[in-house]
């Protein structure tokens, strides 16, 4: 079984093929690995440049890479499944620093979410998977069309393993062009090599999270909106106006699940802006994006705010934290 296709000098793979395919591109020419989603409009490189003289080899569903530039590391790109691979980054023997370093280079519009940290989420609704915390969600700036929601990929926070097992999770940061892995001192000073850093980019373009606490009373459950709407506030990219086609996530099961897309103003108070909003049917029996059109009732200007969401009967879906989220209950008719 091929794993990856060989294409001029890299490695090819296609990820999320029935969501919105992202080629996967490793040991190119010009990074390390690179990202690339909605025909070129959105691009992520890890390591960008030339200066990647390596040999690689190929074994089953993993890609080696050694350097004689870096003699005490070497890169494993790992593909897993058809929405994550593994960048790993393999430490043959003590390094000169516990922080590892990799350049970014990507397009302006591409923004970097942080998801919320240990102690943030102590005090907040949100559920997290330990590979969540602190991870960041991306997303390109044109949220409509083919770009849906805009979710480009999602950066996880890395495991950590050493030769005798052990396990710790490092910090992942993402500053302007340059993301850091920190690894605890202490643990690398007690560290059996080698030392495997491994972290994973999903390309599913829907959110990383699905559970809520909502009254912070312990009793976490899936995310859904039950006779409630919920609005997210958006800064258009370009100017809007006419029909649109709005798209949601839906992963709900019962057969009354309905709903319809809605768009306020940033005034106060607010002024729906939607109209003519096509009633939408949630039920999937396969989790999948579903599709529903709306109007606008007047156009939205290039840099304006507005509110955007659903109002459900019901709509179980997933969600990345990033931005400001309002929900409100709202009378059956």
């Amino acid at each position: 079984m091929r794993f990856f296709t060989e294409d001029r000098d890299s490695f090819v793979i296609d990820q999320s093929i029935r969501d919105a395919p992202c080629r996967v591109r490793f040991a190119g020419r010009d990074a390390l690995v690179s990202l690339s989603r909605w025909g070129g409009d959105a691009t992520l490189a890890f390591a960008p440049g030339a200066a990647h003289e390596s040999s690689a080899r190929v074994r089953g569903n993993e890609i080696i890479l050694s350097s004689e530039a870096t003699p005490k590391r070497h890169e494993v790109f790992r593909r897993l499944d058809g929405e994550r691979f593994e960048y790993d980054v393999v430490l043959l023997a003590e390094p000169e620093t516990n922080v590892i370093e990799i350049a970014l280079d990507y397009p302006e519009g591409l923004e970097f979410f942080r998801q919320p940290s240990a102690l943030a989420l102590a005090s907040s609704p949100f559920r997290c998977p330990p590979e969540v915390a602190e991870s960041y969600a991306v997303y390109w700036k044109e949220r409509n069309g083919p770009h849906k929601t805009g979710k480009f990929c999602h950066i996880y926070r890395p495991e950590i393993r050493d030769a005798r097992g052990r396990k710790v999770w490092g910090t992942l940061n993402i500053a302007g062009h340059r993301m850091t892995i920190t690894i605890p001192e202490d643990w690398l000073s007690d560290a059996a090599y080698p030392v495997v850093v491994d972290p994973i980019v999903g390309t599913a373009t829907r959110g990383a999270l699905r559970a809520i606490d909502w009254y912070g009373e312990d009793d976490p459950r899936n995310f859904s909106l039950e006779t409630q709407v919920g609005l997210n506030r958006f800064t258009a990219p370009a100017l809007l106006r006419g029909t649109c086609t709005s798209y949601v996530y839906s992963c709900s099961s019962l057969s009354d699940s309905w709903g319809q897309a809605v768009v306020y103003s940033n005034d106060e108070p607010a002024i729906r802006i939607s109209e003519n909003e096509e009633m939408a049917n949630f039920t999937r029996s396969t989790p999948e994006w579903v599709p529903s059109n709306f109007t606008l009732s007047r156009t939205i200007e290039a840099g304006e705010t507005f509110w955007y969401g659903y109002s459900a009967l019901w709509l179980e879906t997933y969600y990345d934290v990033g931005g400001l989220f309002l929900w409100q209950w709202i009378e059956e008719d």
